[in-house]
């Protein structure tokens, strides 16, 4: 029952003087009202601070409870003298009816052990009977609610940091994990399901298999269940977990970054090698214009049965294998020259033809072309190329035959794939896709399989050339290529390209077409600064009927142009030349005489012109090496449209 201040004080009631006071409201449980009665009146005689007490008594613990049910309590002063409270499960079952209300306990002199136990069970002060004042009592009471202020204030601190905490740990792309001393997972954070490709659940318990030390920092490869391998960086530190000493170990996935990384370093080797190979393509291709048109002077003076004949003709196929090889290492390092927006379905139906004699009999060949695959803009010509590459590719991986699926589809990619794949960009591409079902590779060949020169061919079988220029080539015309293989199981090559609006453009030219024995008028200046070159150039076109001026730089050019009193008909002049370059001089040419055509030779441009500008100027571009049946053809054209 609840005892009230006025059944035990018969006088009438002091009225309240609270104001400006904070005011605790007690209750006090005991079973002996007199000793409650006494606590309350204690309490309420207490006026030396600007703080007073609100008393409500309660007796036994149901009638406690429903005064802490009701939320207006602030302190609970329990007296463990009265026999209801005198077991210790009874002062558990008031602590925990109590909550976050704190109990100061009232202990019998003498009985330390049940003060004690009380405490040990979340008492937060222990008065003990006849041994306390009004002011004594006042304080245990004010300062048991201050602490446990305090207290549930850093209680509250402390879930809210542990609740961020698990947020972080839980948001974090970095993967945490706890491993005890005898390499066990004890901990994962979500991010781990991602790394190792298992549920947070299925990694606990399982053994970390790198050996661990405080403080280390190394970059571990990590199997996956799907027999990949993620790469990640690896760090560790030394803690403590439920008591035992264990290591906190963080992981940081950077298997797309090292991805970046080698394709970073591949484009370099491509940048190195070519700015090697145009550092020697100039000359390298004016010797093999010489070799090549000289072949074909001597071939054109020889009988059908001369014996020396054959012999000249192998001369002649070597310095075009050679040229062939130089060209394709200039193309790691230069710009497509002739880029047009090309029709890929077209392109690949035109080749169906001959990518099946290059397949053979023994691979089936199916297509997968939709009818509304957009347009390229590439180089229609190494674009060819690079779908014989990828095809002969795939055919030398099936030695034993196999299948063989070439297919194209429009993508749109998004921009976060294109952050993840160096040279990708986001918009609409064309992916054209080659599949086979041969021997496959493993990582550290797919790590080099763009590498120039890197084969797995036997020697002589291979150049290692015909990947890299796929690569190369797609790079230049603004895509980017992934290949998948693993070993037995096949390869896919997928070449995004960026897909183009407009309608594709019309290759279908005719050509002007000559021979070593046509006839031709006009005077030509020709500009070269390769001796052997100059004279095989005079030579052919002299034999041809034209009229040379014949100049070593485009300085002599220039003043053997204003020596000469006639017409001169075409300029012929090397673009790389010391001094001053081949579009030097046809500019300055230009001004004196506007009516000169113009043809560009040349087997390196060194960035002086490119094919958008030699068409502006309405001229040509013969690049060496070239014979002298090209040379007479391309002079023929561009005299023949002088003179439309």
């Amino acid at each position: 029952m609840t005892l009230h201040i006025g059944q035990h004080n018969p006088e009438p009631a002091v009225p309240p003087r609270n104001i400006g006071r904070h005011m605790y409201r007690v209750l006090l449980v005991g079973d002996d009202a007199g000793r409650l009665d006494a606590a309350r009146k204690m309490l309420a005689a207490y006026e030396k601070a600007p703080f007073g007490f609100d008393v409500r008594c309660a007796t036994g613990l149901a009638t406690a409870g429903d005064h802490l049910g009701d939320g207006e309590v602030d302190v609970v002063l329990a007296d463990l003298t009265a026999p209801s409270l005198a077991r210790l499960d009874a002062v558990c079952e008031l602590l925990e009816q109590a909550g976050d209300v704190p109990v100061v306990v009232l202990a019998a002199d003498g009985d330390a052990g049940s003060a004690l136990a009380a405490v040990s069970r979340g008492a937060q002060d222990v008065l003990v009977a006849g041994r306390f004042d009004s002011r004594s009592l006042a304080d245990a009471l004010r300062f048991a609610v201050e602490r446990k202020h305090r207290l549930n204030s850093c209680l509250r601190q402390s879930r809210e940091y542990r609740s961020n905490l698990r947020a972080v740990v839980s948001q974090s792309a970095e993967t945490v994990l706890v491993v005890d001393g005898d390499g066990v997972i004890r901990f994962a954070s979500p991010a781990a399901a991602d790394l190792f490709g298992l549920g947070v659940q299925e990694l606990l318990g399982l053994p970390f298999a790198y050996p661990l030390q405080p403080g280390q920092a190394d970059e571990i490869d990590l199997p996956r269940d799907d027999d990949t391998i993620a790469t990640a960086t690896m760090r560790t530190a030394a803690v403590t977990w439920h008591g035992a000493e264990a290591f906190l170990v963080t992981l940081t996935d950077v298997t797309s970054l090292r991805k970046k990384d080698r394709r970073l370093r591949q484009a370099i080797n491509m940048e190195a090698i070519g700015r090697l190979t145009a550092g020697v393509a100039h000359n390298f291709n004016n010797k093999l214009t010489v070799i090549t048109g000289f072949a074909r002077l001597v071939l054109a003076q020889l009988d059908d049965g001369h014996p020396l004949k054959d012999n000249i003709q192998e001369i002649a196929r070597a310095a075009g294998q050679s040229a062939k090889l130089v060209n394709q290492l200039l193309s790691f390092g230069r710009k497509q020259l002739r880029p047009q927006t090309v029709s890929l379905i077209g392109l690949l139906e035109s080749m169906k033809p001959s990518l099946k004699r290059l397949i053979g009999p023994d691979i089936q060949v199916t297509y997968d072309l939709p009818d509304d695959l957009g347009g390229v803009r590439v180089d229609p010509t190494q674009m060819e190329e690079a779908v014989v590459n990828l095809v002969t590719n795939a055919r030398d991986a099936m030695p034993a035959g196999g299948e063989l699926r070439i297919a194209a589809s429009n993508v749109d990619l998004p921009a976060s794939y294109a952050s993840q794949n160096l040279d990708a960009s986001a918009g609409p591409h064309i992916v054209l896709t080659v599949s086979d079902t041969g021997t496959g590779m493993d990582e550290q060949t797919l790590e080099q399989v763009f590498q120039p020169f890197f084969t797995t061919k036997p020697a002589g079988k291979g150049t290692g050339i015909g990947l890299a220029m796929v690569y190369a080539f797609t790079v230049q015309s603004g895509g980017h290529v992934v290949v998948d293989s693993k070993p037995d199981e096949g390869t896919t090559f997928a070449v995004y390209l960026p897909r183009m609006r407009a309608e594709a453009d019309q290759m279908s030219q005719t050509d002007f077409t000559a021979d070593f024995g046509t006839k031709g008028s006009g005077t030509i200046l020709v500009a070269e600064d390769e001796q052997q070159v100059r004279s095989l150039l005079c030579r052919v076109l002299t034999a041809c009927g034209y009229a040379v001026i014949e100049a070593a730089d485009g300085c002599e050019a220039l003043r053997k142009s204003q020596d000469h009193d006639g017409k001169i008909d075409m300029l012929i002049t090397d673009i790389v030349m010391p001094g001053m370059n081949g579009r030097m001089l046809a500019q300055n040419l230009a001004r004196t005489r506007p009516e000169t055509k113009l043809l560009y030779i040349s087997g390196y441009t060194g960035g002086v012109v490119n094919r958008d500008e030699i068409a502006a100027e309405g001229a040509k571009l013969l690049a060496k090496p070239f014979s002298p049946d090209a040379l007479l053809a391309v002079v023929g054209q561009q005299l023949a449209q002088a003179n439309v």
